[in-house]
């Protein structure tokens, strides 16, 4: 084929255009996973709850800082009807002693035995009623150098407290904070005190329901508000810049890819604005030679992505797992099929060109 006979003789330039494509790419997809890494930080715990809605106190914007329910909203929620199954959830942030310049940690408390409860990858599930011991994210444990059995201190409200890490889940983030899961009355203490009898016993509630009852629920009980995981991420501040700051800069190294391939490949074409005449007067199509173009983009482009994914995942494994990147298998997708898109699109230049040359003319320049 035509298109594949000037690749391997002119293997040289397709070689240096081919690996433009790859850093192009490579950019591509991690800024990709930059994205997803930034939102998967920002509550990644919050999507993948178990429940069909979260109930939080009204006018609190669905927001974990502001909610607060108490034991009556948190008992009408339970008895409602078409509720198959609640449990209990609070957040407060705390602050390790351990490596503290990583910042703080979301302490979540929840009730063992009920949908609320984490899936434990290693060590054991925390017990009913049991005090002072915490299942930890395995990004807790990797980012302050801890591992299940140990001790760690963490400070809230001026006080220290010592939780002992029983197990291991990997349940996601809490507002960019890896977090430490421990028991609901754990967290009472830890965010009002020792004397918290009076204090709201849940941030928010998860719910399993149907679809009526999640409707129903907030005229049954009064004063809540209810959302999906999915609605409650995307009100957590800072989710919708994010993402759109992902997106742009993804948007402008496509359109870069794009110029960048299209400049390449015209400057290839107005070099052999000869042989085009030359094929053109043997009965090529403009057509036929513009075929051969793209097809000569699409291998060099899917030969760049073909490097760019392997060497974008070699990366992730290189850099420290405290660093926000997560490679998602739909966002790599799309981005290849964006970068292919644009690639040829850039090319189109070239068409309009190829179309343009005139057999005679192009001739007698060769002359």
């Amino acid at each position: 084929m035509l298109a594949l006979n000037e690749l391997w003789h002119r293997r040289g330039q397709f070689a240096l255009i081919t690996l433009i494509v790859t850093m192009i790419a490579y950019l591509v997809v991690m800024m990709g996973a930059l994205g997803a890494g930034l939102l998967d930080l920002a509550g990644s715990a919050i999507k993948q709850l178990d429940a069909d809605v979260l109930v939080f106190r009204a006018k609190a914007n669905l927001s974990l800082q502001q909610s607060e329910l108490s034991q009556s909203a948190v008992d009408g929620i339970r008895s409602a009807d078409g509720v198959r199954a609640a449990g209990r959830l609070g957040y407060v942030s705390v602050q390790p002693i351990v490596r503290p310049e990583d910042g703080p940690a979301a302490f979540i408390g929840f009730e063992p035995g009920t949908i609320a409860e984490p899936k434990v990858r290693a060590g054991r599930a925390l017990e009913r009623d049991e005090r002072g011991s915490v299942l930890a994210d395995r990004r807790y444990l990797e980012t302050r150098d801890v591992k299940v059995g140990d001790i760690v201190e963490v400070i809230t409200r001026g006080a220290t407290y010592a939780l002992t890490i029983v197990g291991e889940v990997d349940e996601g983030s809490f507002f960019f904070q890896a977090p430490l899961w421990g028991s609901i009355d754990d967290w009472r203490e830890l965010k009002y005190g020792a004397n918290s009898s009076d204090a709201p016993v849940a941030t928010l509630m998860m719910v399993q329901a149907s679809d009526d009852a999640r409707t129903a629920l907030p005229q049954q009980v009064s004063g809540i508000e209810v959302a999906t995981p999915g609605e409650v991420f995307e009100n957590i501040p800072g989710v919708t810049a994010q993402r759109s700051t992902a997106n742009s800069i993804q948007g402008f190294g496509l359109v870069i890819g794009a110029l960048v391939i299209g400049v390449f490949f015209y400057v290839l074409t107005l070099q052999k604005v000869g042989q085009i005449g030359v094929l053109k007067a043997l009965g090529a199509s403009s057509w036929f030679i513009f075929r051969q173009l793209a097809l000569q983009v699409l291998i060099v482009t899917v030969i760049g992505l073909a490097l760019a994914v392997p060497t974008a995942k070699l990366t992730l494994t290189v850099l420290p797992g405290n660093v926000p990147l997560l490679l998602e298998l739909r966002g790599v997708f799309i981005s290849m099929a964006l970068i292919l898109v644009t690639a040829v699109l850039g090319v189109t230049v070239s068409g309009r060109k190829i179309a343009s040359v005139d057999p005679l003319i192009a001739l007698g320049q060769q002359q």
